[in-house]
């Protein structure tokens, strides 16, 4: 969590670099992956965060917290269509639906990232 800290006080090179050490220490950890991909998108590496979302997606295809967070690094890399594709997959783990998306879950996935864009355009006009 000390990263996470100090991403707060926006030191984000600390931040990743403490991410790295955990990742060297765990690599086989996918909580430490999905943290330090965390990271990565905080600091603004939606790229990264990307293909290391992928990677992990590639050994745990149907791990909610991975489909979450592809989610969230498409959403910031400005991929809306990949970022609707992971909200609707974010559903199925182990062939089991834990949400039921409606039909036009596309559609209202659309309008909730038309949304978070506004607030996001909102706040940087607030800094």
């Amino acid at each position: 969590m000390y990263a996470q800290l100090l991403l707060i006080l926006n030191r984000c090179d600390e931040s990743l670099a403490q991410r790295e050490l955990a990742i060297s220490l765990d690599p086989l950890n996918p909580f430490t992956k999905l943290l330090y991909i965390g990271t990565l998108v905080q600091a603004g590496d939606c790229k990264a965060s990307l293909s290391l979302t992928e990677e992990g997606l590639s050994i745990y295809p149907a791990d909610i917290n991975f489909n979450g967070m592809l989610e969230i690094a498409a959403y910031k890399c400005e991929d809306y269509d990949r970022a609707i594709r992971a909200n609707n997959h974010k559903g199925v783990n182990n062939g089991n639906r834990f949400l039921f998306l409606p039909d036009n879950a596309a559609d209202m996935a659309h309008d909730v990232f038309i949304s978070y864009s506004s607030l996001d355009k909102k706040a940087a006009d607030t800094v």
